[in-house]
């Protein structure tokens, strides 16, 4: 009996450790059950959301980048410690998710939230880390050394103000600033200006007046940023200039050459006018100036044959009276460099080519008679001419004449005219000789012309004038205007016709 006690008690135990050993199982099952439901329902709270670690203690890094991948933005701000390249390795692994956090800037941290920055340490190599700002409108760096790195930063992010100031001659200057005055101050090496002034993007007047620039300098800036009006002087022993000045009377002032003239104006922001008619400069050498000033009369002398003129002459009475100033087609060249010419007279020479008068775009009369012309075609330029006389020539074709809207006295004859086709076209005419051209022997083409311009007064005859040319008052005022040198307007004389 005693056995069997001790065999029941035993068989109690083991039931009983079984039944433990089940609730343990079932216990652990529900548990494991529990922690997965957990995990399951944190993912699903934690997708979308931010993982706040402000006030927590800095996980390793790849346990952040394990965490990107759940949350939409992980804020770290706070976290001195987190380097730029952990930063960058999880933004460039989880682009997706959002870094919040504090970016070392000069001496201070600043949000990744932030709007408007005021750093006056910032370097060149802290530009970079800009990126992390999205949202960032305004960039006050003013005081910071990398003022290249600020504009060109600028200059890519157009949508973001950026503040910087540039060191130049002891001033700093504001990146916005408009007027840099920087009078009686001298920069010490004119290089670092020429590069310095290419930060300031808003600066449209540079003030210089007082500094040492040498001339060279000068026009060298100027070349550099014509856009800018830079205000100095131009000091000669003979007299002074500024810059601003437009009429340039160099008459008294000495040059080496023609490289240190052209110096001397590219100093200047606007020069319409310059005087050099007494320092000898030929043709060849004032054309480089030419070519470098459009904008810009220049006044030299000039050789046309025997004659000698200024180029801003505004009459050239060069009819011939003699065979020692018979012009030829060579001689005429240097017409074309007297731009403010208004009346020009050519009678009684040999010429054949115009080309020279092609530019004078502010000739109102001109006299060609008695020449060798057939080519008129460079006068179609010639949109301002009134008064045309170009009798005795060899001219066939008056088509470019038709291109002239404000011709009105218009005397080709003896010439090769044979039909009326080009002079039919030109209703604005008030007068029109033709007469001694093959045109006038055609008794159908002289109606059609006498049709075609029923408010003009034409001579059409084969042999004689039925009006005088000579005894109209516009041509009475084109002779005197010869004798006296002085560009009547002669539109405002009489229109009468008379006899000869």
């Amino acid at each position: 009996m005693k056995n069997t006690g001790r065999s029941n008690a035993k068989a109690r135990i083991l039931c009983a450790a079984s039944a433990l050993a089940l609730l343990l199982l079932a216990a652990a099952a529900f548990s494991a059950c529990r922690a997965e439901s957990r995990t399951a329902d944190a993912d699903a709270e934690h997708e979308g959301r931010t993982l706040d670690l402000r006030a927590e203690a800095l996980p390793e890094i790849e346990w952040l980048l394990e965490q990107a991948t759940r949350y939409d933005c992980i804020d770290l701000r706070g976290h001195d410690e987190i380097t730029s390249g952990e930063i960058a390795r999880l933004r460039q692994e989880n682009p997706a998710c959002e870094i919040l956090w504090s970016v070392p800037l000069g001496s201070g941290r600043y949000d990744t939230t932030l709007t408007h920055i005021t750093c006056s340490d910032i370097t060149a190599e802290e530009i970079a880390l800009l990126d992390a700002f999205p949202k960032l409108a305004l960039l006050d760096g003013r005081g910071s050394a990398c003022y290249r790195e600020l504009c060109a930063y600028q200059a890519a992010h157009p949508d973001c103000e950026v503040l910087w100031t540039v060191p130049i001659a002891g001033v700093e200057a504001d990146s916005d600033i408009e007027w840099l005055s920087l009078g009686g101050q001298t920069p010490e090496r004119h290089g670092e200006l020429l590069e310095l002034l290419a930060y300031l993007p808003k600066l449209t007047d540079v003030d210089l007046v007082g500094t040492t620039l040498s001339t060279s300098e000068k026009a060298a800036l100027r070349q550099k940023y014509p856009e800018l009006r830079f205000y100095w002087t131009i000091d000669f022993p003979e007299r002074q200039f500024r810059s601003t000045d437009e009429r340039l009377d160099f008459t008294t002032v000495y040059f080496r050459d023609i490289e240190e003239l052209a110096e001397t104006v590219r100093c200047f922001l606007h020069p319409t006018w310059v005087d050099v008619s007494t320092l000898g400069f030929e043709n060849v050498e004032m054309e480089t100036l030419l070519a470098e000033f459009p904008d810009t009369k220049f006044v030299w002398i000039v050789r046309v044959g025997k004659y000698t003129l200024r180029t801003d002459v505004t009459i050239f009475n060069g009819e011939s009276h003699s065979g020692d100033r018979l012009l030829r087609d060579a001689d005429i060249v240097p017409l074309k460099y007297c731009t403010e010419l208004e009346a020009v007279n050519l009678t009684r020479h040999k010429l054949t080519d115009l080309s020279p008068l092609a530019g004078l775009t502010k000739l109102r009369v001109l006299v060609i008679s008695k020449n060798d012309i057939a080519d008129i075609t460079p006068l179609s330029s010639l949109h301002s001419l009134t008064y045309l006389e170009a009798y005795s020539n060899a001219i066939q074709d008056a088509e470019a004449l038709a291109a002239l809207p404000n011709l009105i006295d218009l005397n080709l004859m003896d010439n090769a005219i044979e039909n009326e086709t080009a002079l039919a076209k030109m209703r604005q005419l008030e007068r029109l000789w033709v007469s001694k051209n093959p045109l006038a022997k055609d008794d159908a083409a002289r109606e059609r012309l006498l049709a075609a311009l029923p408010e003009t007064a034409v001579e059409c005859s084969e042999t004689r004038l039925k009006y005088g040319w000579t005894n109209h008052a516009r041509t009475k005022a084109v002779q005197a205007m010869w004798s006296t040198n002085h560009a009547n307007t002669i539109e405002e004389n009489g229109a009468e016709n008379g006899e000869d």
